[in-house]
């Protein structure tokens, strides 16, 4: 059997480069000649989509130049209410938030 994953990264700090590395490693994952070692015998494992994580836009531009086209698939970033309310110019009753 063969399990294909997704895989989200997220990197704390900007200064520490090996970002890169880790990425680049992931990345070679992807390939169907590279897999991980999986827990069963019978089952391997491979890497078939990178997304990122708060990444901002300077670091997003220089991973996927680093990587190439079509190694990140998303960068999933966190957006909170008061984005919608300052663009949309919406009151605290406008913004209905999950419990």
């Amino acid at each position: 059997m063969e399990l294909t994953l997704g895989i989200q990264f997220h990197w704390q700090d900007y200064s520490d480069k090996r970002y890169l590395q880790a990425l680049q490693i992931l990345a070679s994952f992807r390939s169907t000649d590279a897999y991980c070692t999986p827990l069963k015998a019978d089952t391997s494992v491979k890497i078939g989509g990178i997304g990122l994580v708060n990444f901002d836009s300077a670091r997003v531009e220089e991973i996927c130049c680093s990587l190439g086209k079509g190694v990140i698939l998303t960068n999933q970033v966190q957006v909170g209410s008061s984005i919608f309310r300052d663009s949309y110019s919406l009151t605290d009753d406008d913004v209905v938030l999950p419990d």
